[in-house]
């Protein structure tokens, strides 16, 4: 039944019931035109989404349609290609048998000439009814037989390690005398020594004695220990671990050389050398069973003896590397041959007598060494530590691309306790 608006005044005329009907169908017509209205926009809507996929869709098959002509093209040009590889090998083979042919029917057509072999045995092929030819084969194509594959100069491949150093000591005096800071160019100190007098009992109401002591001022000088090196800058660029060799290379060089000052310094220009200006001769006085002929065992001993003597106990022991050899190889001269010396060796080798290590370096000459108190009884000052610099401004580095590596300290060496210290002489006269 179909729905019809009414006026207000028709509206207004109807009963309560009427109206409430009016209102009812009222409802039921607008909200079934709505749901019509819905569904018609729906079905636009899905008619224009199928018609912007089916556009989408005709775009991508033209496409691909458009790389398969593509791809097809390149195919073409491949098969083309392929087709032109395949015939110059034919051409090559063929070119390949008729030279491989070439020769046989030279040799054939050489049998068959006039006074050929070839052409004797046709006169009688009739009769025999058999062909037997040899054919020398001078002619023929030969092939080469592969060769063997070699190795050609300047084909392998070449691995170049850090540079070997310089050899140098392992252990070195700075190493076991102390070393303390100092901002002055001189180490200056008061050494008393004993005077006239001692002292002794007396009588009461007598004269006590009298003594003294006598100070000696003492003055150790900083001295500069130095060197130098210049090298090309290609010897930097070109050289693997150059730069490392010289960085590792010239503090050793330097401890080299502090080490033979501490012991065989002139004492002038250079520090006061424990062994060749400090040290005495050892003293055999009360040793009945040692002398300058004793082996280097008794004569390690007596200089222990000494310093103890002077009161000042050795704590290091330093001779020559030949020297320490003779200590290892003597022994008793019993059937046993074993050590009879308080001797005491460490894991690592290490010598000791008494308590005391014995060091080896060959800055002493094979019949050279020294005790003393090196803890104590000696010390190095250090107003500059050991330093490398590198300079490519210096002189005309600049010009010439070279490169100076400095290698310095400034250092002085107070010996406190020099009765501490003896010389050892290991020559044997028997």
């Amino acid at each position: 039944m179909k729905f019809t608006y009414l006026t207000k005044a028709e509206f207004e005329a109807l009963s309560e019931y009427g109206k409430e009907k009016y209102a009812d169908e009222k409802r039921n017509h607008e909200m079934k035109e709505t749901q019509e209205a819905a569904k018609v926009a729906a079905e636009t809507a899905a008619g224009v989404a199928v018609e912007a996929v089916k556009t989408e869709l005709i775009a991508t098959i033209d496409a691909q349609k458009v790389e398969i002509d593509a791809l097809t093209v390149k195919i073409d040009e491949t098969d083309k290609k392929r087709e032109a590889v395949e015939a110059k090998m034919e051409r090559i083979q063929a070119t390949t048998r008729n030279a491989e042919t070439a020769g046989l029917k030279a040799e054939i057509a050489k049998a068959f000439e006039k006074d050929g072999e070839g052409r004797k045995q046709l006169a009688d092929f009739k009769t025999k009814k058999s062909f037997n030819l040899d054919i020398s084969g001078d002619g023929l194509l030969t092939e080469k037989a592969p060769g063997v594959i070699g190795v050609p100069a300047g084909t392998t491949a070449q691995q170049w390690i850090m540079p070997i150093g310089i050899p140098h000591e392992a252990i070195q005096a700075r190493d076991i005398i102390p070393v303390y800071p100092t901002e002055f160019n001189s180490i200056n100190y008061v050494q008393f020594i004993k005077g006239q007098g001692a002292i002794a009992n007396t009588l009461p109401g007598g004269t006590k004695p009298q003594f003294d002591y006598t100070p000696i001022p003492k003055v150790a000088l900083v001295v500069k220990p130095a060197g130098w090196v210049t090298v090309q800058e290609e010897f930097l660029d070109d050289i693997v671990g150059s730069g490392a060799f010289l960085a590792q290379e010239l503090p050793w060089a330097y401890k080299d050389e502090e080490t033979r000052q501490v012991f065989k310094g002139n004492g002038t220009t250079e520090l006061p050398g424990l062994y060749s200006t400090v040290a005495t001769a050892l003293n055999y006085a009360g040793f009945m069973a040692a002398g300058p002929n004793s082996n280097g065992w008794d004569k390690l001993v007596v200089g222990l003896t000494n310093s103890r003597r002077s009161l000042r106990p050795g704590d290091a022991i330093w001779i020559s590397p030949e020297a320490y050899g003779e200590l290892l190889m003597n022994k008793s001269e019993g059937v046993e041959q074993e050590y009879d010396y308080p001797i005491q060796a460490t894991t690592a080798g290490q010598l000791a007598i008494g308590g005391v290590p014995i060091y080896f370096h060959t800055v002493f000459a094979p019949t050279e060494g020294i005790t003393g108190n090196f803890n104590r009884g000696v010390a190095l000052w250090q107003k500059k530590g050991i330093t490398l610099r590198t300079s490519t401004e210096a002189d005309q580095n600049f010009f010439k691309n070279l490169v100076t590596f400095l290698i310095e300290a400034r250092i002085a060496m107070t010996p406190f306790f020099p009765e501490s210290f003896k010389k050892i002489d290991f020559t044997r006269v028997t």
